[in-house]
């Protein structure tokens, strides 16, 4: 290499030491910039800890109501069993997919057995017509529909019920209540037999007022075990 040779490589190699030693400055400001200083680190510090606070407490929250929830399913899960109500989801083809203990004791079987079975072969032949009606009406209609209708029991007796079901969010199913109403069904058997009779003594020429008067308190306690007045049927 000649002198000329070893001096440009001299000059090209001091402006490559300023460069770096400019990027080097920068670097240095830069990081000067960017800095913490004591109070600054110390009150980061704080903030952390602060925000880690509140983190523990919303997740303490958060099991609170998760713990809440719970009982609350547990609770309205306990009434939907237990209820003196029969509680039945139906398909439009009336299957059963779901149903409370109470639904399964009305029909005096097992709950796993009656999942998928079809409600309508536990209905009386003289109202399957009037639950097929029930079923066509509320998913075409889409508001609440209700009507009377027989089940059939395991232990071979007739079971009076009042049905009431509203369609589903998704329209494939509906949502049914059972209430055995077989004791008031009789009550007002027997109440119809006593008016019936009461008429006939009326009727009659030669009734005991005595009679009568037993009768009408008959009637009476009929009508207030049904919830009625007497006063739907005679007057004082």
């Amino acid at each position: 290499m000649n002198a000329e040779e070893a001096f440009l490589l001299r000059q090209k190699a001091e402006e490559m030491l300023e460069k770096k030693a400019k990027a080097k400055a920068i670097r240095i400001r830069k990081a000067k910039k960017t800095a913490l200083n004591e109070g600054d680190i110390q009150k980061l510090l704080h903030e952390l800890d602060v925000h880690q606070i509140e983190l523990e407490m919303q997740n303490d929250e958060l099991k609170k109501a998760r713990d809440a929830s719970k009982k609350s399913n547990d609770k309205y899960a306990e009434i939907y069993e237990f209820a003196h109500t029969g509680y039945f989801t139906l398909s439009k083809e009336a299957a059963i997919s779901e149903l409370n203990l109470t639904g399964a004791k009305m029909l005096g079987l097992e709950r796993g057995y009656l999942l998928n079975k079809s409600f309508v072969q536990y209905v009386t032949l003289d109202t399957k017509f009037i639950f097929n009606e029930f079923i066509n009406k509320l998913f075409n209609s889409k508001i609440k529909e209700k009507c009377e209708i027989r089940l059939i029991v395991k232990s071979d007796q007739a079971r009076s019920v009042l049905v009431e079901g509203i369609v589903s969010e998704d329209e494939q199913k509906c949502l049914v209540t059972v209430v055995d109403i077989t004791k008031n069904k009789r009550t007002e058997q027997i109440l119809k037999l006593k008016v019936d009779e009461l008429t006939l003594f009326d009727k009659l020429m030669e009734r005991s007022e005595d009679q009568i008067l037993d009768l009408k308190n008959e009637i009476k306690q009929l009508l207030i075990k049904l919830g009625e007045k007497e006063n739907s049927v005679f007057k004082e």
